[in-house]
């Protein structure tokens, strides 16, 4: 389960931080610049943000993000990050198409060919329909989209991609550079904090859950 949820959520912000306004804005072309020419940051890619949905082994969901892009970055975050094409392809530009890590696609039960989104499944998280067109693979779990539909495409943002060796030096900016009452600020420290925090009270659970079931049989 750590170890799940651990690729799903923390492992990805190695490679990256993402940034995205509270009130839907567009982020200002001079801060994209300072972004740009920081060299802790390697490469700065406008995005749209949504997430899906993942099955925890214990019991309920976890939240997973699905980063939409153009073409070329989605071509260089992959390079950058070591990830492929596991079987079908890349997600066309214009298109309602995504492809998913190939374990986010176990967990969910889903081929290439098949669709997602809450339109077609009740419950479902990610706005939308799209069609899985292919599935990645990579040591680190990544998802990306093509086009996402307008009420998903008003969570724009930035992904950050950090300098390698330099993810302090990234993360240090990133959180000086923009306000948290401005922006969702997403690095790797706040993520593991975040599901560290997140364990420990579902280890609590489980404590408890357990010292139940012990007095019952007794």
């Amino acid at each position: 389960l750590i170890e799940t949820v651990e690729n799903y959520n923390v492992k990805p912000y190695s490679y990256f931080s993402v940034v995205l306004p509270n009130d839907g804005s567009e982020i200002s072309q001079d801060v994209i610049k300072e972004c740009s020419d920081n060299e802790a940051i390697d490469n700065v890619m406008e995005i749209s943000y949504d997430e899906s949905l993942v099955k925890l082994v214990v019991g309920g969901y976890s939240r997973v993000p699905i980063f939409f892009m153009d073409s070329e970055n989605t071509e260089r975050l992959m390079e950058y990050m070591g990830t492929s094409v596991k079987e079908g392809r890349l997600p066309k530009e214009g298109e309602k198409e995504i492809a998913l890590d190939w374990r986010l696609m176990k967990n969910k039960e889903l081929k290439v060919g098949d669709k997602v989104g809450n339109l077609i499944e009740s419950g479902e998280v990610l706005y939308g329909e799209y069609t899985v067109v292919g599935s990645l693979n990579g040591d680190t779990m990544v998802s990306i989209g093509g086009t996402t539909y307008s009420k998903s495409a008003s969570k724009k943002g930035l992904l950050l991609l950090h300098t390698k060796k330099k993810i302090d030096a990234a993360e240090k900016f990133v959180n000086k550079e923009f306000d948290e009452s401005l922006y969702v600020v997403t690095t790797h420290e706040s993520q593991k904090d975040f599901v560290d925090e997140s364990l420990n009270s579902l280890k609590g659970i489980l404590v408890a859950i357990t010292s139940v079931v012990a007095v019952i049989l007794s």
